[in-house]
C-alpha cells in the first residue's frame, strides 16, 4: 500500500506508542482508549474517545486484517493475486469488496484522463521506490512497462462477480484507492458498534468519526512536507472528514542531485513533474479521498485545483515548491496556517 510513512499528525490527543492503553477518568469527556497495529505495509492506530471500552478496537482492526488479505499486492493469494495469475486466461470471481475496489478505480481513471490507473503495477514494480531495489529504469524498460498500462483492458463482469485483465503480463495494484476503501469499511463497522467518536489513522488516511465528547471539532495536523517525520504546518478542524495526504516526500531517492518520488505518471513512465509538493483532500470519505490524492498531484496544480472546484463536499490544500499555500474555496477558517515558512498564495 502506498503513503508508507504517516503523512497526518493527530493533534487532539497524544496517541500511546504500542499496545492498549487508557486514560482513566470519571469525566467521560477526558476518556479514552487507543491500539496500534502494523497493518497494511504501515502503522495503523484507531482511537475512541469519551470511553474505557476498547471491544470495539479489534473489531475494527478485524476488518482491516480481513480486507487486506483480499486487496494487497503483497498479500500471496490474495484476490488480487489471483486476478493476476489468471490475466489473459480467464475471469476470477471475487467478493463484492474487490468489485466496489475495482469500479471506483476504473471511474478515477476516466475522470482523470488516465492519469489514475490500477493497471500501472509493471511501472510501480520496476522502478522499485521505497524498496532495496528502486533504481532508475533504462528508457528501453519504461516502454516496455507502458505498454502494460491500460485500465481500458479491465472487464467487470457484474452478473458473474468476476474480474478479467485482458493481457497477460497485465497486473493491477491498488495502492493508491485501497486503504481509503479500508478506511471506510473500518468507519462502518465502527459505527455498527456504537461508536460515535473516533479516529481511525491508517498510515496517513486519517477519518473522523463524529466530534470530541464535548462536541468540539477534531483538530488534525498537515505534515510539513520539508519537516522531519512528525512536524506539521497547518491544522485543520472538522468532524466526521476524511483527511489524505499526497506528497513528493513520502518515498523517494536521490540519484545524481535528482529526486526520484513514488508517484508516477503512467503516461510518461516517470515521477510526476510539476509545482505541487504536496496536496491534502478533505472529503466525506477516504475512498474518493485516496483515489483525489493521487490524481490532483499527477494533474498538476492549475487542473488539480479546477478539479476539486468542480467536486461537490471536496476540497484540498496545496503545498508547492515554492512554500505556497493554496486553499481551495470551500475551506475557508477551518484551516489555520501555523508555519512562518509557508505564506498563502495571492
Amino acid at each position: 500500500m502506498k503513503k508508507i510513512l504517516s503523512i497526518v499528525l493527530i493533534l487532539t490527543l497524544a496517541l500511546p506508542l504500542w499496545g492498549c492503553t487508557t486514560n482513566n477518568s470519571d469525566n467521560n469527556n477526558n476518556l479514552k482508549v487507543s491500539k496500534n497495529e502494523f497493518m497494511l505495509d504501515t502503522m495503523i492506530t484507531i482511537t475512541l474517545y469519551g470511553t474505557e471500552d476498547d471491544s470495539a478496537i479489534d473489531e475494527i482492526f478485524k476488518v482491516i486484517s480481513e480486507l487486506e488479505k483480499k486487496l494487497s499486492i503483497h498479500e500471496e493469494d490474495s484476490e488480487l493475486d489471483f486476478i493476476r495469475n489468471n490475466a489473459g486466461i480467464g475471469p476470477v470471481e471475487v467478493s463484492e469488496d474487490t468489485l466496489e475496489v475495482f469500479e471506483k478505480s476504473i471511474e478515477y481513471s476516466t475522470l482523470s484522463g488516465g492519469l489514475f490507473d490500477i493497471t500501472s503495477a509493471p511501472l510501480i514494480s520496476l522502478w522499485a521506490i521505497g524498496t532495496d531495489e528502486q533504481h532508475i529504469p533504462s528508457a528501453d524498460e519504461i516502454k516496455s512497462a507502458l505498454e502494460l498500462i491500460d485500465y481500458g483492458k479491465i472487464v467487470i463482469n457484474h452478473e458473474n462477480s468476476t474480474i478479467f485483465i485482458k493481457d497477460r503480463n497485465m497486473y493491477a495494484n491498488l495502492g493508491a484507492i485501497a486503504k481509503g476503501y479500508i478506511a471506510d469499511q473500518a468507519a462502518k463497522k465502527a459505527r455498527e458498534l456504537e461508536v460515535d467518536s473516533a479516529i481511525l489513522n491508517l498510515g496517513g488516511n486519517v477519518l473522523l468519526i463524529g466530534s470530541k465528547p464535548d462536541g468540539n471539532a477534531f483538530k488534525v495536523g498537515i505534515q510539513d512536507p520539508d519537516v522531519t517525520r512528525g512536524g506539521y504546518m497547518g491544522i485543520i478542524e472538522g468532524s466526521n472528514l476524511s483527511i489524505v495526504t499526497s506528497g513528493d516526500y513520502e518515498r523517494y531517492f536521490i540519484e545524481d542531485g535528482v529526486k526520484y518520488h513514488h508517484i508516477l505518471n503512467p503516461h510518461t513512465g516517470y515521477p510526476a513533474e510539476n509545482n505541487i509538493k504536496s496536496v491534502s483532500i478533505i472529503t466525506n470519505n477516504s475512498f474518493d479521498g485516496d483515489a483525489l490524492s493521487t490524481s490532483i498531484l499527477l494533474m498538476g496544480l492549475e487542473k488539480g485545483l479546477e478539479f476539486i472546484e468542480k467536486t461537490k463536499n471536496t476540497e484540498a490544500i496545496f503545498i508547492t515548491k515554492d512554500n505556497e499555500i493554496i486553499l481551495s474555496k470551500g475551506i475557508g477558517d477551518s484551516f489555520q496556517l501555523t508555519s512562518e515558512y509557508y505564506t498563502y498564495k495571492n
